[in-house]
């Protein structure tokens, strides 16, 4: 049975905002004292009236929901998708466009090798794969994340997300997305290119209204109804004006993402990281409070119905970003296809450029940096990450400062001169010397010297979190569990960033919705729901 953490009622009531205390400190505590005595909170008394009858409800509108919501109706099944904000897309629309699978069309047409998808999921059983469905230290560690293989609760799920990965690429492809030339080098890395992602999400809506599937936006998901056999009967929701909705529904996915700006759940699972003086959100802190609503109401609301959650506090997902910039960031997956260094504002590296962004912004916080700078050469002006990522055009808009001596460019990015060129010159006669980084041990192609005018310096980045990992606790069929008796919640289903079965990686959430539909339409064909 899973085990769950008790919270005290009156943080689940700050938590909420929401009535049922009684059922839902049940929920939290693993106690039904106070539920109903048939243990359903819910079970009655239904809504008089509904506002529409629905075979799926789908909460959330961003990648996992509307890509689930397609599926759907594709099977014949009414479908009502529920999104609070006043646009579709969710935080999926402001992604940077990296999918990681195997057995693609794009990787068999563009003649990529070691590719296979044995060899992929081979990658996350011994946890050497670069995608984040590896588990984590705990979060109150200073050297999480750390990678060491997959221990998900239940990880049939997610090798059925791999070995069906490839469909997705085709799917997306149909929408409308356009991708990147493969790379050798990186031969699971799809990159979405050309902002085509919110363009897939607009036609998935085109087309999802064409089958006679139902958008509402500017709407609230706040409550879930079951029957006096503990089923699903239907959810409430409020719209941006205060006006009540009933749905009564067969089917009930919970897609709303994770709960990164939900600073009592954060506090709750993840304490080192509570409070303001912590890593910042990063859609807060970027793009000056665009999406600041992952509140975690579908992890929320499964609670009240006593949902089991897991990985809850398996740490965020981190990346570097400016103040204040929007779009204009020096990405830093950059890092991993060009030459550079990532430094202090001393000019002191912190670690392994190769390495992936969430585990160098971990290496910035154990460092005690509060800022960092990215520093590259004109050689590395002209390789792949630079040019995927528009560098010319961030000089351009002040993101990356140019000069034609190292010392003038860390004058201008803010950072200590004498201190960069320290740095640059030790890592460059290691270059010459020794053919390996003597501090952090950088070999391979992106471990060039920084020598060739004119030099680069970015402005100052900070350490952002921008996922959660853990949600909803689901079966392989994404079916939400009950905590009390590890069995189905039925007619509730959880996929993407609210389920903590699943991993919050771009790609597996939207094959998750997929995938989530298809057990749905087939549980509402069969009468399980």
């Amino acid at each position: 049975m899973t085990k769950q953490t008790s919270t005290p009622r009156r943080d689940f009531l700050r938590l909420t905002g929401a009535g049922a205390v009684a059922a839902a400190t049940a929920a939290m505590t693993g106690t039904t004292e106070a539920a109903r005595a048939d243990g359903h909170p819910y079970s009655g008394p239904l809504p008089k009236k509904w506002d529409g009858a629905y075979d799926l409800v789908i909460v959330g509108g961003g990648g996992t929901g509307l890509c689930a919501a397609i599926e759907a109706v594709q099977r014949k099944l009414k479908i009502l998708v529920i999104e609070k904000m006043p646009f579709i897309g969710g935080v999926s629309s402001m992604s940077s466009g990296y999918l990681y699978g195997a057995g693609t069309r794009l990787q068999k047409e563009q003649g990529i090798k070691d590719c296979s998808v044995d060899i992929w999921w081979k990658k996350f059983e011994d946890g050497t794969a670069w995608s984040e469905p590896l588990k984590r230290v705990r979060d109150n560690s200073l050297n999480s994340p750390i990678y060491y293989g997959i221990t998900k609760r239940n990880q049939e799920l997610f090798k059925n997300i791999v070995w069906e990965y490839h469909t997705l690429i085709d799917f997306l492809i149909g929408y409308g997305a356009k991708f990147a030339p493969l790379d050798q080098r990186w031969p699971f890395m799809h990159l979405v290119v050309d902002r085509t992602l919110p363009v897939v999400f607009q036609n998935i809506a085109i087309d999802l209204r064409k089958h006679g599937g139902k958008i509402i936006t500017s709407t609230r998901a706040n409550k879930i109804y079951l029957d006096a056999g503990g089923r699903v009967a239907g959810v409430r929701a409020v719209d941006s004006s205060g006006r009540d909705f009933n749905f009564r529904t067969r089917a009930l996915l919970m897609a709303s993402g994770g709960f990164l700006d939900n600073d009592k759940l954060i506090e709750r699972y993840m304490p080192y990281w509570a409070g303001k003086g912590r890593v910042p959100s990063a859609f807060l802190f970027s793009n000056g409070g665009a999406m600041n609503q992952q509140t975690g109401d579908g992890i929320l609301m499964g609670l009240e119905v006593n949902a089991s959650v897991d990985d809850m506090d398996a740490g965020f997902k981190y990346k570097i970003a400016p103040k204040n910039r929007g779009d204009a960031v020096v990405n830093g997956i950059a890092t991993m296809q060009s030459p550079m260094l990532f430094v202090t504002p001393e000019g002191k590296r912190v670690g392994d450029e190769r390495q992936n962004y969430t585990l160098l912004t971990m290496a910035l916080v154990r460092a005690g940096a509060k800022h960092c700078h990215f520093v590259f050469d004109e050689a590395a002006m002209e390789t792949t990450g630079a040019k995927t990522f528009g560098f010319r055009e961030l000089v351009e808009k002040g993101v990356i400062f140019a000069a034609d001596t190292l010392r003038e460019a860390a004058t201008k990015a803010g950072l200590d001169p004498d201190g960069l060129q320290a740095t640059v010159e030790r890592f460059n006669k290691d270059f010459d010397e020794k053919g390996v980084d003597s501090v952090f041990g950088k070999t391979g192609p992106l471990f060039q010297k920084v020598e060739k005018p004119r030099f680069y310096v970015s402005d100052k980045h900070y350490p952002v979190r921008f996922k959660t990992e853990g949600g909803l606790e689901t079966d392989a069929h994404t079916r939400v569990l009950d905590h009390r008796t590890v069995l189905p919640i039925p007619g509730l289903y959880a996929a993407g960033s609210t389920s903590g079965t699943c991993t919050a990686s771009l790609g597996d959430v939207m094959q998750c919705g997929r995938m989530s539909a298809r057990y749905i339409a087939e549980d509402v064909a069969t009468k399980r729901v």
